[in-house]
C-alpha cells in the first residue's frame, strides 16, 4: 500500500462516520484551546510583570552601593579603580559613579526645589535616559544639565506659601542653582547659572523629578554655590575619587544576577529590580504549572476520546480489515492506517484550535479587560506567542498518535480469517 492509498482510505474511513469525527474533532478542538489559552493567561500576567518593574527602571542596571568586607569592619572603597573593575567585567557594558546634590532651581520670580544628580556625561546614552526634546549634556558644557519631563512644571512663586504651579520653558529661561540648605530664607543664596539643553521622555519614576549633568561639573557646582556650615553638615566635600553610588549597565539581562554576584563578592552591597523578577518568575512557573494541568486536562479528555473512536472504527471495519489483508497488504500498513487517521484527527483539531485561540485571546484583550477590571497598563491580558502556537499543533498531533497506538496494534493483531468471518 503506496502513501497516496493510505492517505485516500484515511480520510475516505473518517468521512464515512463524519458525526463521530466531527465530536471526536471538537473534542481536540476544545482541549488544544484551553491549553493555549491558559499558556497565554500566565504568558500575559509575566509580561505585564515585566513592563511594571520596567517601568520603575532598567532590568539590565545594577546599583551598587559601599560595602564592608567580609573581615571586620573596614569600609570597601566605591572609587574610580573599582569603577573601571566593573567596566572591565565580562558582559558589563558601562559603569558610572553617582553623586547627588540637593537644592533649588531659581529663574525670575519663581523657584522650584531641585535634586540634581551627576553621571559619568559621555555614557549617559548608555543608561536608558531617553530624550524628548534637545540633546544630552557634553563634557565642554559649562554647567549643562539635562531635565527630568515634570521639573519645568514644578516651579513656583519665590517666598509664596501658595502651592500654585507655573510651567517654564526651560531653554530658554535664565535658570540659576543654588546646593545645601534652602529652608533658611535669612541667608541669601550662592547662585550659579545653569544652562537645561535637554528634556527627558516621561519614564513614570524618580527619572521624571531629577536633572542629570556630568559629575565633575556638578562637584564644582555644588562647592561654589553650598555654604559652609551646610557643607560641614554633609561630612564635608567629598573626594573627587569616593563615591556613594554607581550604576553598572549589563548588555543582557540573562547575565545580570552573574555580575550582580561578582560585585557582590568584591563586598558592595547591590540592588537590581532582577531580584523582583526572579521572585515574580518563581510564582509564575507555578502559575504555569497549574494553568497548564487544567488545559491538559481538556486535552487528556480529548486523548480518550480519539481512542474510543478508533477503538469503534475497528469493530466496525474488522471485515475490511480481514480482506486488506488477505489481498497482502503489510501488517505495518495497516498500523500505519490507523495512525495516520488518529494523527489527522489531532491535526485538524490543533490548527482549528489555535485558529480559535487566537480570537479568544483577541476578546479576552478586548471586551474581557473591561468586564473583567484587568489592569495591567498597556499589557495584554492574553499573549499567545508563535512558539505556543507551533507547540500546541505539535501537542495535538502527538496526542492523537499516542492515542492511536493501541487500536492500531489492535488492528495489526486480528486474525484475518477471523475477521472476513466477521458480519
Amino acid at each position: 500500500m503506496n502513501s497516496i492509498d493510505l492517505i485516500g482510505m484515511g480520510f475516505t474511513n473518517l468521512l464515512r462516520r463524519k458525526a463521530r469525527t466531527f465530536l471526536t474533532v471538537l473534542g481536540v478542538i476544545i482541549g488544544t484551546t484551553s491549553i493555549i489559552i491558559m499558556f497565554s493567561l500566565g504568558i500575559g500576567m509575566n509580561e505585564s510583570f515585566k513592563k511594571e518593574l520596567e517601568y520603575m527602571g532598567s532590568l539590565n542596571t545594577i546599583e551598587v552601593n559601599k560595602g564592608y568586607g567580609e573581615r571586620g569592619p573596614k569600609e570597601v572603597k566605591l572609587d574610580d579603580k573599582a569603577i573601571l573593575k566593573f567596566e572591565k567585567m565580562k558582559n558589563v557594558v558601562a559603569a558610572t559613579p553617582i553623586y547627588r546634590a540637593h537644592g533649588k532651581f531659581f529663574t525670575g520670580r519663581y523657584e522650584s526645589y531641585a535634586t540634581i544628580i551627576g553621571i559619568d556625561i559621555s555614557k549617559i546614552d548608555k543608561f536608558d535616559f531617553k530624550l524628548e526634546e534637545g540633546r544630552y549634556p557634553e563634557l565642554k558644557d559649562k554647567n549643562a544639565i539635562v531635565s527630568g519631563m515634570y521639573i519645568p512644571q514644578n516651579f513656583r512663586k519665590s517666598r509664596s506659601r501658595s502651592y500654585e504651579r507655573k510651567e517654564i520653558d526651560v531653554f530658554k529661561a535664565k535658570v540659576q542653582f543654588t546646593a545645601g540648605d534652602t529652608y533658611d530664607r535669612s541667608k541669601k543664596p550662592k547662585l550659579e547659572d545653569v544652562k537645561i539643553v535637554g528634556l527627558l521622555k516621561e519614564s513614570g519614576d524618580e527619572k521624571d523629578y531629577q536633572s542629570y549633568m556630568d559629575i565633575s561639573n556638578l562637584k564644582k557646582l555644588v562647592e561654589k554655590t553650598q555654604d559652609k556650615e551646610s557643607s560641614r553638615r554633609n561630612g564635608g566635600s567629598r573626594t573627587s575619587t569616593e563615591y556613594e553610588n554607581a550604576l553598572v549597565k549589563v548588555d543582557d539581562i540573562n547575565y545580570v544576577q552573574e555580575v550582580n554576584q561578582k560585585i557582590k563578592d568584591m563586598g558592595f552591597e547591590t540592588y537590581t529590580l532582577t531580584d523582583m523578577l526572579e521572585s515574580m518568575q518563581k510564582q509564575y512557573a507555578g502559575l504555569m504549572a497549574v494553568l497548564g494541568g487544567i488545559g491538559g486536562v481538556s486535552l487528556f479528555v480529548a486523548a480518550l476520546g480519539i481512542t474510543n473512536t478508533m477503538v469503534m472504527s475497528i469493530y466496525e471495519r474488522t471485515r475490511e480489515i480481514g480482506v486488506i489483508k488477505v489481498l497482502g497488504a503489510n501488517i505495518a500498513d495497516i498500523r500505519r492506517l490507523f495512525l495516520f487517521e488518529a494523527a489527522l484527527i489531532g491535526f485538524f483539531g490543533g490548527i482549528v484550535g489555535v485558529i480559535l485561540s487566537y480570537g479568544v485571546s483577541y476578546l479576552m484583550n478586548k471586551v474581557g479587560v473591561n468586564i473583567l477590571g484587568y489592569y495591567g497598563g498597556d499589557s495584554n491580558m492574553s499573549v499567545i506567542p508563535l512558539w505556543l502556537s507551533g507547540f500546541a499543533l505539535l501537542f495535538s498531533v502527538l496526542i492523537g498518535l499516542i492515542s492511536g497506538y493501541y487500536p492500531a496494534r489492535r488492528a495489526m493483531k486480528l486474525s484475518a480469517l477471523e475477521a472476513i468471518r466477521t458480519e
